[in-house]
């Protein structure tokens, strides 16, 4: 059989919007490797826009668990034999595939153990970390992204020094120009202060909510602009019970070019995380010139460098005085958003799917 590399879709069949799948859109249309590509498990991934990629959807015959069986035998036969690498978007598999079954070559990518971190608030954590560390076992090569990333598998899986590697995520969205950059600072009016993403836990966003609660009381113009999920109940009445309503703008799942409008309105992203694998959005917030102000914990300083403010996340004040000192407007940002713009350029998808293509050839060889 000729050189294949097959990814299991599944992914794509839960989440349209979230960093996982961006990632996996990005690299598989990148990939500039003369071999065949098979996504199983979905019909179609509109994110996807390289040519030739194949589509091999579910059973949709009723019963299911007669139909499916048959389809994943034909899968395991004709795509996930000799000659192919097998990458899964997730770590469980799609319509009953198993790692067991595979007899090709596995590459898996680690995006972070925040499951094994915060365990107790997700009933699903259990199996979620069990289906991780499964994928992580029968992997002939992990791709990490990030630094830290890997010293945490390292440290988890022993077993996994020398089979692993490092590969950064990319913006999505074009660094901005100098010229872009100039109009940018010259036209800002009221502070845009972004908060982009998930928000539970770990996220911290109750967290933001105080800081951005003191910083309104210095009395200066500013927005807090939330991008992600519409608010819950919960979220709503922390937001009323701060007097926050008419300081707070909130997009619900914005399509990528609202998004990437949102980043360049911005005047900073706040970015309280205290656990990641990566941090997209902070790539993303300095490619379109805005100010990082971000956590000092996990890989956050990795990704961010001297192209970003790091503050302890647990610090309110801290927060505070940052967030006022930037509304302010009287210093200049300027040199730091250079090295953001230059940061994100560097750190690019091509890259990334450069060096997929590498570990993928090496699968092969």
């Amino acid at each position: 059989m000729s050189r294949r590399i097959v990814y299991d879709g599944h992914i794509f069949r839960w989440q349209t919007y979230g960093g996982v799948s961006r990632y996996f859109c990005e690299i598989i249309s990148r990939s500039r490797l003369a071999v065949g590509r098979r996504i199983l498990g979905v019909g179609a991934v509109a994110g996807i826009t390289r040519t030739g990629v194949g589509f091999s959807p579910p059973s949709r015959i009723k019963p299911r668990r007669i139909s499916q069986a048959i389809v994943t035998e034909y899968w395991a036969r004709r795509y996930l034999s000799r000659g192919c690498v097998f990458h899964p978007t997730n770590y469980r598999l799609s319509c009953g595939l198993k790692y067991g079954d595979l007899r090709c070559r596995l590459v898996v990518t680690v995006h972070d153990f925040i499951m094994l971190a915060y365990s107790e608030f997700r009933e699903e954590c259990a199996v979620m970390i069990a289906e991780q560390a499964e994928a992580i076992q029968a992997a002939d090569h992990l791709i990490c992204v990030s630094k830290y990333t890997e010293s945490e598998l390292h440290e988890r899986y022993p077993n996994t020094r020398g089979k692993s590697s490092v590969v950064y995520h990319g913006s999505s969205f074009p660094a901005l120009t100098e010229v872009g950059l100039q109009e940018k600072v010259a036209n800002r009016a009221v502070s845009r202060f972004l908060f982009v993403g998930g928000r539970a836990t770990y996220k911290n966003f109750l967290f933001i909510l105080d800081a951005f609660h003191k910083s309104v009381k210095s009395g200066i113009p500013m927005k807090l602009v939330v991008a992600g999920a519409a608010l819950s109940k919960e979220e709503r009445w922390q937001v009323e019970a701060r007097g926050l309503n008419e300081f707070i703008e909130v997009h619900c799942k914005p399509s990528e070019a609202q998004l990437h409008k949102l980043y360049l309105d911005s005047t900073a992203l706040l970015y309280p995380s205290v656990h990641e694998g990566f941090g997209i959005p902070a790539l993303e917030a300095m490619a379109c010139g805005s100010l990082v102000i971000a956590s000092s914990r996990t890989s956050l300083p990795e990704v961010v460098g001297d192209a970003g403010m790091l503050l302890d996340p647990f610090d309110t004040d801290a927060w505070v005085d940052r967030i006022v000192t930037v509304a302010k407007g009287s210093a200049d940002l300027s040199p730091i958003l250079r090295r953001g713009i230059a940061r994100a350029s560097a750190l690019s998808w091509d890259l990334a799917a450069e060096k997929h293509d590498a570990i993928y050839l090496q699968l092969f060889g």
